[in-house]
């Protein structure tokens, strides 16, 4: 037995031969790919939080703010954006306006008991996108009566509601809702302007008429309506998808077509005309109230996470006990409502609750969502996050809520990101790209998928 050779041990790779991988076939590597944007993709809730709020947990709250509907997708998440595969698919889920004016059905100029229009007035649109309306526009305002509106279900609406639309150009926009309307009425109020000159006190009640007008003109004005949303696309695109770099010579791509793209995590803005007013000083000083803020962001978060967040066994690392029941997925949680309520709709399946007039999701905290998202989708060195993962998804909460260090790493302002300021989206570092070079290849769309290559 001393006589016979032993086996040889593991070599490294001789560099300079071929990959041994490049010779497999195409049809194997068309299953890798498959299976890799499988185990790639997920479930995101559209969602909305505002870090200046009376509930220091800061909670997570539906797209359209008032109501119980779960806006849910499924996407690929790649460098801070999320390319969407799925979108809603119930009519009471679009994320855009179902009804635009019926020219056919001429409207009073004062309908009902508090001069609101009716239904009736209001026909379906007809050119909506997958989950999205169309602005039309007129000589470049614009076009109120051919453009999809809130107006025909929810007239009463001060500010509207929360929709996704595409501009003319291509630009994704998200109409505003009550509390950006909140915004503007607090920055134009009169009862706690600073006078600043001996000559403002003969000017006060002019000024406010003045201020009040301005107030009406900016909520009026479509620059307001419709906030931007950067680094967006709304539409069908084909691509390759790089999924996995095994070596220097050798790339998974897969062809994948998506339905549009969003930032997971954009500072929305309230617009603000930048005149007289927006930086006054004297003689009344409107700095500080012109600059109040709720400082809301839109965030695409996992469902996953939210369903963590709302569950009372999966909040500390204990959890992570191979005996913990799981965490609920979306059929768990589907069935679990239609068990307590009997008109249960897959589109309401997360637990709410109404705070102050709006609709929030119970226990959720976006100031830890945030962090956690910043580790597992903005920073690069943390690129291969399970979401499918109940033991990785209770460490990253836990981590997020509990961990100094991991809370100034992966915080908002923190080194893997860059900063965003109100109206721009969080995008990736370029100290946290540099730092992933090769050894953790990234899911990067080609060409800014732009096509098929």
């Amino acid at each position: 037995m001393g006589d016979v050779d032993a086996p040889p041990g593991p070599q490294p790779a001789d560099p300079t031969k071929p990959c041994p991988f490049a010779s497999l076939p195409d049809d194997l590597w068309e299953h890798v790919s498959e299976h890799l944007i499988e185990t790639n993709s997920t479930n995101f809730v559209v969602c909305t939080s505002t870090t200046v709020n009376n509930n220091q947990k800061l909670p997570l709250s539906p797209l359209n703010g008032m109501f119980t509907t779960d806006h849910i997708v499924r996407g690929i998440p790649c460098n801070g954006d999320l390319y969407l595969l799925e979108v809603p698919s119930e009519p009471e889920a679009f994320m855009g306006e179902h009804k635009v004016r019926d020219n056919a059905m001429p409207m009073p100029l004062h309908h009902g008991p508090v001069g609101l229009p009716h239904a009736s007035y209001y026909k379906d649109a007809t050119d909506n996108g997958e989950w999205y309306s169309h602005i039309q526009r007129d000589d470049g305002e614009v076009d109120e009566e051919a453009t999809p509106t809130y107006m025909a279900d929810q007239p009463w609406l001060f500010g509207g509601r929360h929709a996704f639309f595409k501009d003319t150009d291509g630009t994704v926009m998200l109409h505003t809702g009550p509390e950006e309307a909140t915004v503007v009425q607090e920055r134009h109020r009169c009862d706690e302007i600073e006078i600043t000159s001996s000559d403002a006190y003969g000017q006060i009640h002019a000024f406010h008429n003045d201020l009040r007008d301005r107030r009406d003109a900016v909520i009026a004005d479509a620059r307001f309506r419709y906030m931007p949303i950067p680094h967006a696309h709304a539409g069908e695109q084909t691509g390759k998808l790089t999924l996995m770099s095994l070596c220097k010579g050798l790339t998974i791509r897969a062809k994948i077509t998506i339905k549009g793209k969003l930032p997971m995590l954009t500072r929305l803005a309230v617009w603000n005309p930048d005149d007289e007013y927006a930086n006054m000083t004297s003689p009344f000083n409107l700095k500080s109230q012109m600059g109040y803020t709720h400082d809301k962001w839109l965030a695409l978060v996992p469902l996953k996470w939210i369903a963590a967040q709302q569950s009372s066994i999966h909040k500390d690392l204990e959890a992570m006990n191979p005996k913990t029941e799981p965490i609920p997925t979306r059929e768990t949680l589907y069935e679990r409502r239609v068990a307590c309520i009997s008109n249960a709709t897959p589109c309401s399946i997360l637990e709410h609750e109404q705070a102050g007039g709006n609709c929030e999701y119970t226990d959720t905290s976006f100031e830890v969502i945030a962090r956690a998202m910043v580790y597992a989708f903005f920073s690069m060195q943390s690129r291969f996050v399970n979401l499918f993962s109940d033991k990785e998804t209770i460490e990253i909460l836990y981590h997020a809520k509990h961990k100094p260090m991991f809370k100034t790493e992966f915080g908002l302002t923190g080194p893997h990101v860059i900063p965003a300021k109100a109206g721009e989206s969080l995008r990736v570092s370029k100290s946290s790209r540099s730092a992933s070079a090769f050894n953790a290849p990234e899911l990067d769309l080609l060409g800014d998928f732009l096509g098929v290559f």
